[in-house]
């Protein structure tokens, strides 16, 4: 076996590892946002509604999609598409509670 050979197979080595370590740090999950436990909120919206998540924490990095069949829900009940991370969950945001359970996938990025 070549330089090369022993260069590209150590390479190939360590992108794997680095795949490895990336999907460590990523947790993926499905939930619902229920049409009851909203409270008042101060803020730019009306309402919030904190979902548990144990594995997050104020210094992650969630991203949240609403299934593609219940885009018209959020869009009625004005969802903020931003959610505020906290140890133990995370919270959204909306103008109007929905009218049906929607449900979420979500990525947490450690």
């Amino acid at each position: 076996m070549g330089d090369l050979d022993s260069l590209i197979l150590s390479a190939l080595g360590e992108a794997q590892m680095a795949n490895t370590q990336l999907a460590q740090m990523i947790t993926k999950g499905v939930s619902t946002l229920p049409t009851t436990g909203w409270v008042a909120n101060t803020g730019e919206n009306t309402l919030k509604y904190d979902l548990l998540i144990t594995d997050v924490t104020v210094d992650n990095w969630v991203d949240v999609t609403v299934d593609k069949d219940y885009q018209d829900v959020a869009q009625e009940m004005e969802l903020n598409p931003t959610v505020e991370e906290y140890n133990g969950g995370i919270t959204f945001f909306a103008n109007i509670a929905p009218t049906v359970n929607i449900p979420i996938r979500y990525k947490v990025v450690k």
